[in-house]
């Protein structure tokens, strides 16, 4: 590991790098402000081949910022290794969301096994593969996370019985297109009946606020 200033057009983005953390202008200005103003507190972190494996966004901000030369971090491991770095980097501090582990592992990019286990693999089993990943395309383009999804199907599972793949998919067109998921689960923690909830997504009907027990 040394620190070393370099050339900031020999810096190469991780392909590992899910793209909605670097192209949102959420926060982006802000930084760049920070940083035009300060210089870079904490310096960026490169593998052997000079690809980032900490510093995404700060590296955006100072090409912006026409930047020449930076000082980074540089750890001599190759690309599959640095990937690890940058998981662990981001697992820990919140600055990776359910929608970005998605992509990555989309993109057969690490993620966390705990995350994988619990929110991601079930969605495969109950709804299976193919139709999986449509809906999991279709979470990373609206940024979000599978574990809203999975919350609300096992709550599903449990509060009326249905469990077929047909039946999941069905709940995920209407959480996604008809009613929103905190009404649905909003609902079934006041014990709508399950006839009532079946009927509303199977003809596309959003939940009335009353109905009979």
């Amino acid at each position: 590991m040394v620190l070393k200033e370099v050339n900031i057009a020999d810096i190469k983005p991780s392909k590992y790098n899910p793209p909605m953390r670097t192209n949102t202008s959420a926060g982006i200005k802000g930084l760049r402000e920070d940083i035009k103003q300060r210089g870079l507190i904490e310096p960026l972190t490169v593998d052997r081949d000079m690809t980032l494996i900490n510093g995404h966004r700060r590296f955006r901000c100072i090409v912006e910022l026409n930047w020449k030369k930076v000082s980074v971090i540089q750890h001599d491991i190759e690309q599959k290794t640095s990937d690890e770095y940058f998981l662990s980097t981001n697992e820990h501090t919140l600055k990776m969301n359910g929608a970005q582990f998605l992509w990555r592992y989309l993109n057969d990019a690490l993620i966390p096994q705990a995350y994988l286990k619990k929110y991601i693999l079930p969605l495969e089993a109950w709804m299976g593969k193919k139709h999986a990943l449509t809906l999991f395309r279709e979470l990373i383009r609206r940024d979000m996370s599978p574990a809203t999804i999975y919350v609300l199907m096992n709550l599903y599972r449990s509060h009326t019985g249905e469990t077929t793949q047909f039946q999941m998919r069905k709940l995920c067109h209407y959480t996604l297109n008809i009613e929103a998921p905190f009404r649905i689960k909003t609902a079934m923690y006041n014990f709508i009946p399950k006839k009532v909830l079946n009927d509303a997504i199977h003809s596309g009907s959003k939940l009335k606020p009353k109905y009979t027990i």
